[in-house]
């Protein structure tokens, strides 16, 4: 919706919740500044995904009687 444009969400942010436009401002920033790094992210998210790949590796075999 802002496409990247941080006057764009400033002025949606005062808009939804009623601040100033530095309130907004202030606000934005701390919340960009506390988020973590794309790398750290994708280490999370892909955890899940190599462990399936794991399980889909393995073959299932009818035990020999």
């Amino acid at each position: 919706m802002i496409s990247g444009q941080r006057d764009t969400f400033v002025a949606l942010f005062k808009q939804r919740y009623g601040d100033s436009q530095t309130d907004a401002e202030r606000k934005i920033d701390s919340f960009v500044l506390g988020l973590k790094p794309q790398r750290d992210r994708s280490k999370i998210l892909a955890w899940p995904q190599q462990f399936w790949e794991k399980i889909r590796s393995y073959r299932y075999e009818k035990p020999r009687i």
